[in-house]
């Protein structure tokens, strides 16, 4: 929980997932002798909040906990689970969710499933099934626009009650996407010995990342913290 709160910045809301998670498991799972407890999740928000880092954590705290013999999260596409012609969709998607077995399955705009078109019907019924059949064998962390996510799972009862977790993560605020910014300059030291980064140097770094937020308010009001990565 201490690396969570070190290597995550902001996601308060998953945080505190993390946190109901961990005593539910101490309560029921280590305490009684029983398997670690694990479940689905839900992640809403918009582009670049910090959806993809918390499935990574996720992974690793389902491995740590004895949850998941793996625990490396793949990142799923829609075209993984789609099929290009009628009724093979629910095929394709019930042998992606057997390819991640044993890791956490991460569809980040899952909301596209819930445009109303025939294959994203049949994938929303097949991982309805497939969620149940091996739910302790594999998370899947179904990510996306919250208004759509909610359109998503109106297609289908039953689905939402599958994810047990499910958490709303906000924009990040200027003050955190100045710690993101310099947080990758010190992991991108870490990686390559030829850049030196000094500490001494983080407010005025800050400040300059602050400014060019103010010169370019559009790109990071559309992409938040991936605006950082460019």
């Amino acid at each position: 929980l201490t690396r969570i709160d070190e290597e995550i910045i902001g996601c308060e809301a998953f945080k505190n997932k993390v946190c109901t998670m961990v005593q539910h498991w101490i309560a029921t799972g280590m305490s009684g002798g029983l398997s670690p407890f694990k479940g689905h999740w839900c992640f809403l928000g918009p582009t670049g909040c910090g959806k993809t880092k918390c499935a990574k954590m996720v992974g690793q705290l389902l491995c740590a906990l004895g949850s998941l013999v793996v625990g490396d999260v793949k990142e799923t596409k829609l075209s993984d689970l789609k099929a290009s012609y009628a009724g093979q969709s629910e095929e394709k998607t019930t042998c992606h969710i057997l390819s991640c077995l044993g890791s956490v399955m991460f569809v980040d705009g899952s909301h596209g499933l819930g445009n109303g078109s025939a294959c994203g019907d049949q994938v929303l019924t097949q991982m309805l099934t497939d969620l149940r059949t091996y739910e302790k064998h594999v998370c899947v962390i179904s990510a996306g626009h919250e208004d759509k996510m909610k359109e998503m799972f109106a297609r289908r009862e039953g689905l939402f009650s599958r994810f047990m977790f499910c958490v709303r993560l906000d924009p990040y605020t200027n003050s955190q996407l100045a710690r993101i910014f310099w947080k990758q300059l010190c992991d991108h030291e870490k990686k390559s010995p030829a850049v030196n980064v000094d500490p001494k140097h983080e407010s005025r770094l800050k400040d300059t990342f602050l400014a060019i937020m103010a010169e370019y308010p559009t790109v990071f009001q559309e992409e938040n913290a991936g605006a950082t990565d460019n």
